[in-house]
């Protein structure tokens, strides 16, 4: 790897640009659950396959990092991932079952050859990678993955792929000739304004072409677990006591209830963006991913949820 030093930038970095990137935040079980549904909405209205460039963060980087390490088995048929429920979403709803905080703490605590992260990073590759260990080097290269995290040693943001890794006080490894320009303007804050910048130049008919500003040209859709639901269809309906924005963060089995909600929101909140504001049109949702029943709790699962439902997080 080419080693560039920090608050450098080389003459010869280019800004890449990608036609669609996708952006996943953290929160856990929560998060990772809601993603899932998300994805079943994109794949459905055919935006998957069509994604270039996916950052995430936290529990959403858990959504992604299956996504990044099942990519080359997915069978897409007319844009459509036909396999995508059995490979992925099952995956994701079986993991979702694992007890991953407490017990990862006390091992990490307790163990002198261990540590909390390494005990998380062991339930990864045993349950979410059926006891592989992916490298960022293996993951396909469209879409291009970036897992964003906080260095604890800086306090500033690392991000990884498998074109190089960067601390913004460290500087950068490379890969591969490339800007991680990409990343810095997938913020949530920038990308709002970059869209409303968009709207406003259209609204102002300002042409469409190279002589529009680069921070005028980026059109998106944002939602949210906060969002609210609206008249559209397919409608989501609450189960769990609790709404979907309000189930902790944890790392634990969340319940059967809250799991199929958090999914289905997922898969209702995009929609109702992605019908609202994405050109051109996409198809109407066929229906939420999960009904009653479909989630059926082990018994470990039910332990842990009941011992660590004392603590909200």
């Amino acid at each position: 790897m080419e080693p560039i030093p920090a608050g450098s930038s080389p003459a010869d970095d280019k800004v890449e640009h990608y036609e669609l990137g996708l952006c996943l935040s953290g929160g856990g079980y929560r998060a990772m659950l809601f993603h899932a549904g998300v994805l079943c909405r994109l794949n459905e209205a055919g935006l998957l396959q069509k994604i270039d460039m996916v950052s995430s963060v936290s529990g959403g980087s858990i959504a992604a990092g299956l996504l990044a390490v099942l990519w080359p088995r997915l069978s897409f048929a007319d844009g459509v991932a036909t396999n995508f429920r059995e490979l992925y979403v099952e995956k994701i709803l079986a993991f979702s079952q694992v007890f991953l905080d407490a017990p990862s703490i006390l091992k990490g605590v307790f163990n002198p050859f261990s540590s909390a992260a390494r005990e998380v990073a062991t339930c990864y590759e045993r349950h979410l990678f059926d006891g592989k260990v992916p490298t960022l080097k293996s993951l396909t290269r469209r879409p291009w993955f970036v897992f964003c995290s906080s260095n604890l040693s800086t306090g500033s943001l690392f991000r990884m792929s498998n074109r190089y890794i960067a601390d913004y006080r460290i500087g950068m490894a490379k890969h591969a000739d490339t800007t991680d320009n990409q990343v810095r303007s997938l913020r949530r804050r920038d990308l709002i304004a970059r869209f409303q910048a968009a709207k406003d130049a259209d609204d102002q008919g300002l042409p469409n072409d190279a002589t529009r500003p680069d921070y005028a040209a980026t059109r998106g859709v944002y939602w949210s677990i906060a969002s609210k639901p609206d008249a559209a269809e397919p409608s989501f309906v609450q189960s769990a006591a609790i709404a979907p924005a309000d189930i902790g963060t944890s790392l634990h089995f969340l319940g059967s209830e809250e799991t199929i909600d958090l999914v289905n929101w997922g898969y209702c909140a995009s929609d109702q963006a992605l019908q609202s504001w994405y050109r051109p049109a996409v198809p109407a949702g066929k229906g939420v991913p999960l009904k009653a029943g479909d989630v059926k709790p082990g018994r470990c699962a039910v332990v842990s949820k009941a011992l660590m439902s004392g603590f909200k997080v």
